[in-house]
């Protein structure tokens, strides 16, 4: 279990929470996802901050040292660039489970300026049938579901590996995949067409 951490919130002392889950940039520290409970306070303030893009949040593994960005500096939790949109819920008098999304990464569908999405799933089988999916629906392109093993090495072989933690099944293939340029994805249907006419 991590632990998200913020001290000295308006010189009043340190917050803490539990984080059951999260999707995090490892350069840049960039939430993606983040699924945290606590008390109602604690989770109140801290996604207050994280949204307000406040300094000094960083997040603890499970024996209570910083986990280290890029090996050697404490990871300092930044919001998106994009909207964050946010589930709520009360667990018990007191205690909320809260979870921050990147919601346009995760439905690029919905945002015509969408550059990447976030590929995840159970199983590699489950992330690539979900690169395939949102492509086939973002693309003009025809596209068919035998392709999908293609698509998945033209696209995620060299995509960003996220930080990834929790207990979260469905996070645990994890790649986030730039949405490709339309004349990019034609270019190289036609380059392999006599291989893809066989899948």
């Amino acid at each position: 279990m991590h632990t998200i951490i913020q001290d000295n919130i308006d010189n009043k002392g340190r917050v803490t929470a539990y984080v059951d889950g999260f999707i995090v940039l490892e350069k840049s520290g960039t939430v993606k996802y983040l699924s945290m409970f606590g008390t109602t306070t604690a989770v109140k303030a801290l996604s207050a901050q994280i949204i307000a893009n406040r300094d000094g949040i960083h997040l603890l593994d499970d024996t209570g040292e910083f986990v280290l960005q890029e090996g050697y500096r404490p990871l300092e939790i930044k919001r998106d660039d994009g909207a964050i949109r946010s589930f709520t819920r009360s667990v018990r008098p007191g205690v909320t489970h809260k979870i921050l999304f990147a919601w346009e990464d995760f439905m690029p569908w919905k945002n015509p300026n969408a550059r990447e999405f976030i590929a995840f799933g159970p199983t590699d089988a489950s992330a690539r049938k979900r690169v395939f999916h949102i492509v086939d629906k973002l693309s003009q392109a025809p596209l068919t579901p035998s392709w999908t093993d293609w698509l998945w090495e033209q696209l995620a072989l060299d995509a960003e590996l996220p930080m990834v933690g929790g207990d979260v099944p469905e996070l645990a293939n994890c790649r986030i995949i730039p949405i490709p340029d339309e004349a990019w994805l034609e270019a190289r249907i036609l380059e392999d067409l006599a291989v893809l006419k066989s899948a």
